[in-house]
């Protein structure tokens, strides 16, 4: 599925307050997007973007997932990965293949 900006924060605001996730152990959240790394308020912030081009602060998506603000996740995993390039920073890979390490 692809969201723009606006519609990201209110799915996981909504996700958050949903209550049928009190019966839940867990929640895992994928996210795959480009994105960036930008300085807001003097301080580097790292952002993806919707579909429509607005980014959002990575921090701000995960905000409403917290103790406070998801009851029904209260003292529950909540693993959310985020696949997504940081702007031009090149980020090298390390793999092992047949107990050999490369770096691509």
């Amino acid at each position: 599925m692809s969201y723009c900006a606006q519609e990201v924060m209110k799915k996981v605001t909504s996700l958050s307050q949903d209550e049928s996730l009190q019966d839940d152990q867990c929640l895992v959240m994928f996210f795959l997007s480009h994105g960036t790394v930008k300085e807001v308020n003097r301080r580097k912030v790292e952002c993806i973007y919707g579909s429509d081009g607005e980014s959002l602060v990575v921090d701000k998506i995960l905000s409403p997932l917290t103790n406070a603000r998801c009851p029904y996740l209260r003292n529950k995993p909540k693993l959310v990965f985020f696949q997504a390039c940081r702007g031009g920073t090149v980020v090298y890979a390390l793999y092992e293949v047949d107990g050999n390490v490369q770096c691509s």
